[in-house]
């Protein structure tokens, strides 16, 4: 299998989507790269969290914060968005602490907003998330606004940060539907908050190098996204069983995205990858299984290439 086959099986599945693929690729350690609309930015949805905890990570090292300080929480800190195991589900008639480890599980495994937008006020908001990414020289990773922020402008909502869900939900309830569909639209094409497939790829890859993190925070961070809660069916959903991948989904307006570090368990052959897909007019279903497709095929390529080394 060359290259160029590759090419044209991703250009085939693309074709059949309906939609736009993003799709940057590195096989570790030879470092060769697979790239397909590489560089259009993409809206990162929740891949951006992957940023977050880099960010946060790093003032760990730094000795600005530590794993084990406790944060309190209430019900005015609570984000919408949030559908499985996550803080919405906790009881805040009584004093509520969790350690920012715990918070930072909650954001990568199940992808909480609530622990995401905590997190976010812990390392600065997201200009310091973009600063820090561009510090360690990944520039084409823009994050821009919270989990509240990017909701409220994605449904047409302006509402207090720190209202509580409820008064959220009856602002939301108030909002024309044709004011939802212009916001909808508007949050497509909104230059904020997007990224690259090649910039969240080279980002996985520093990672995976502990090129920006210690040994001890590296591992930390891939082995809480190797327990990823979400989007079983997309990177994972066509790869073998026993194949482990470190990997963190994002969804939203009408974007399906998985990006992670797929474990080859040969001689510490890894894959970083980064797949984007936008505007199939599909189910979320089939966009799943467009990403398995996209996975698998990429991961066929490098492990022949593995063999025939």
């Amino acid at each position: 299998m060359t290259c160029y086959n590759l090419d044209s099986v991703l250009s085939n599945i693309e074709k059949k989507s309906g939609g736009i693929l993003g799709v940057s690729a590195i096989h570790l350690p030879s470092l060769e790269r697979i790239s397909y609309n590489s560089t259009i930015p993409f809206l990162l949805c929740s891949t951006c969290k992957i940023p977050i905890a880099v960010c946060l990570l790093k003032k760990v090292e730094e000795n600005k914060l530590k794993l084990t300080d406790k944060v309190p929480i209430t019900e005015f800190d609570l984000r919408v968005g949030c559908a499985m195991s996550t803080l919405n589900q906790l009881d805040y008639t009584v004093p509520v602490q969790m350690s920012i480890l715990n918070l930072l599980t909650f954001m990568l495994q199940e992808s909480c907003n609530s622990a995401t937008d905590m997190l976010f006020k812990l390392v600065g908001g997201p200009k310091t998330v973009t600063e820090c990414m561009h510090s360690i020289g990944i520039d084409q990773l823009r994050v821009d606004r919270t989990a509240f922020e990017a909701i409220g402008d994605s449904e047409g909502v302006r509402a207090d940060p720190h209202c509580t869900i409820e008064e959220y939900k009856k602002l939301a309830s108030k909002v024309p539907p044709e004011k939802v569909r212009q916001s909808r639209e508007q949050f497509k094409t909104d230059p904020r908050d997007k990224g690259t497939a090649e910039a969240m790829t080279d980002l996985l890859v520093k990672i995976q190098l502990r090129e920006i993190l210690s040994e001890e925070h590296s591992s930390l961070l891939l082995k809480v996204m190797s327990h990823c809660k979400r989007g079983i069916k997309r990177i994972k959903g066509l790869l073998p069983s026993n194949i482990n991948v470190a990997h963190k989904t994002g969804t939203a307006g009408g974007y399906t995205n998985d990006v992670g570090i797929i474990d080859l368990l040969e001689e510490q052959n890894h894959i970083a990858i980064s797949i984007f897909l936008r505007d199939t007019g599909n189910t979320l279903t089939n966009d799943e299984r467009i990403i398995a497709k996209v996975a698998r095929s990429i991961y066929d390529y490098f492990k022949i290439l593995t063999i025939l080394k």
